[in-house]
């Protein structure tokens, strides 16, 4: 049965999912929302660093949920160039699990993390 499920959900839903960057509003003050890539690891690890004085996530497991493109999606909030925040989800047909969450601590108490 587990077979059957897994071969009509792979059949069912899109190779990735789809985000369009966008410029969004976090009390009166405009960031650049958009999908985290590759690149973005080294400041997602810096961002974690400075909040738990460690990184619960090393760079491998960064790298291997940005390859998850069908059914997760990772977002990053940017400042003028610079990562700020990140939010990582996973998504099954009926649910959404959030992987990850991270506000630079100069940013945090802004809205960011409720937005």
């Amino acid at each position: 049965m587990l077979r059957k499920f897994k071969s009509w959900f792979d059949r069912t839903t899109p190779d990735e999912l789809s985000f369009k960057p966008q410029t969004i509003t976090v009390r009166n003050k405009e960031y650049l929302l958009r999908r985290m890539t590759e690149d973005d690891v080294d400041a997602a690890l810096a961002i974690e660093r400075r909040i738990y004085h460690d990184t619960p996530w090393d760079r491998y497991a960064f790298f291997s949920e940005l390859r998850k493109v069908r059914h997760s999606l990772y977002l990053a909030v940017e400042d003028a160039g610079q990562l700020v925040a990140l939010i990582g989800t996973w998504f099954t047909l009926s649910e959404a699990h959030v992987t990850n969450i991270a506000v630079d601590p100069a940013y945090q108490h802004m809205g960011l993390g409720r937005f």
